[in-house]
């Protein structure tokens, strides 16, 4: 985690936080609405932040827990891809979000190869 983070851009301190925080495993959550191709990803607990997109709709302007980026959401084969890029576009990773399971999974991996999978379980009483 410590190495994706880095290629990230986080630096050392935010990086020794989000450790302390067991890198916001239980504390994390994510409520995503969707209206046909628009999405709204909320991500609450830890670094609160959110993100609004097209897929579809090339490059948008958005955000990530490390600040302002760019974002390039797709279909592909029944997941959301997003391509993801610092706000200065340089490329910096490629996010899989899909179901499986009963589970909600991130797979991400920056540029350099570094790989982590984020799973999010439902929250009893939504959907």
């Amino acid at each position: 985690m410590d190495a994706f983070m880095m290629d990230m851009g986080a630096g050392a301190v935010m990086r020794t936080m989000a450790e302390g925080l067991n890198f916001g495993v239980g504390l994390q959550h994510i409520t995503i609405t969707q209206d046909g191709d628009h999405l709204k990803l909320a991500y609450t607990g830890g670094r609160e932040f959110e993100q609004n997109l097209l897929v579809g709709g090339g490059m948008q302007d958005s955000s990530t827990a490390a600040g302002p980026a760019r974002i390039t959401p797709s279909w592909v084969d029944g997941a959301l891809r997003l391509n993801i890029c610092a706000a200065g576009g340089q490329e910096q990773c490629s996010r899989w979000i899909y179901v499986e399971d009963g589970c909600l999974l991130m797979q991400s991996t920056t540029v350099k190869g570094n790989s982590i999978k984020q799973v999010f379980q439902q929250v009893e009483g939504t959907m």
